[in-house]
């Protein structure tokens, strides 16, 4: 083993400031994602229901992974209102939805 005595090299670069952000502007964001994850949670609940109340086999594996795919859409949707910077851009949300929608419901 090597001497833990020893100092490495110090590399000072012209790296730019990190950003601080306010206690504030942290609890806005905490609260808007609660507030994101309550609503998703309160439309998803009587959706499933619903389904399952029409015939879906709610238990299969296809029907779980494409709930919590709807589940994430909705979450990424109401990022995207409040402005929490969510990764899926709101066409691309109606075209996920869609295809996501038409796969569980096939039409013949």
């Amino acid at each position: 083993m090597e001497d833990d005595s020893t100092k490495g090299i110090v590399v000072k670069g012209p790296w730019k400031r990190v950003k601080t952000v306010k206690k504030s502007q942290t609890e806005k964001i905490s609260n808007d994602m609660a507030f994101a994850e309550d609503v998703a949670e309160s439309v998803m609940i009587p959706l499933i229901h619903g389904l399952s109340e029409n015939g879906v086999d709610i238990k299969s594996d296809k029907f779980v992974s494409e709930v919590g795919f709807i589940n994430e859409i909705v979450k990424g949707s109401l990022s995207i209102s409040l402005q929490l910077n969510g990764k899926i851009k709101s066409s691309s949300f109606s075209i996920f939805l869609s295809n996501l929608l038409f796969s569980m419901f096939p039409t013949s």
